[in-house]
């Protein structure tokens, strides 16, 4: 077999391994979140967008709605089918639980404090998958887009979750249930 040839055999059974390997937002570690004029805005997923609650899939759905609620963000979509509820495109408030949004993002060590010099086009957005009856996984996914102020440029930055969301996302959550109880 020539070298030509067997590279590309190489390539196309690694690419039908990964094909076979499955797809959806569980399986996917890198999906995209949102787009900003067109540009797709990517997302890793960590094990830290990621927990196990002991609740059935309907209460947990219930308790997401109002973590959502009470950070303010209202959804785009709200999908209780498929258990996907978020917002993939809001401007971020300046500051969020009294807390400014370079706490819940990052956009490079340039910027100083990004909510008074430009605007974050943000992407929140959580998927709630039941394991048995009793028990079910939030994954939630965050990321943005900085614009600045000052100048004409109109090219974005694309900033990187800090996991602050999350984190808020998975205690109330948590917390909700446990006042239901």
């Amino acid at each position: 077999m020539t070298p030509r040839r067997h590279a590309l055999v190489s390539t196309l059974l690694f690419a039908g391994a990964c094909a076979s390997a499955g797809g959806g937002p569980q399986s996917s570690p890198d999906r995209v979140v949102a787009t900003d004029n067109g540009t797709p805005i990517r997302q890793m997923v960590n094990d830290d967008a990621r927990v196990a609650v002991a609740a059935p899939r309907a209460k947990v759905w219930r308790a997401l709605i109002g973590a959502y609620g009470d950070l303010g963000i209202v959804p785009t979509v709200a999908d209780e089918a498929t258990g996907t509820y978020g917002n993939r495109g809001f401007t971020f408030p300046a500051r969020l639980h009294d807390r400014p949004g370079d706490d819940y993002f990052s956009c490079g060590s340039s910027l100083s404090s990004i909510g008074s010099s430009g605007r974050l086009v943000a992407s929140v957005e959580s998927q709630v998958t039941a394991v048995s009856d009793s028990e079910s996984v939030v994954v939630t996914r965050a990321s943005a887009r900085y614009r600045s102020n000052a100048g004409t440029s109109s090219n974005a930055l694309d900033c990187s979750t800090r996991g602050a969301l999350e984190q808020y996302l998975q205690v109330d959550i948590k917390r909700r249930l446990a006042m239901a109880r």
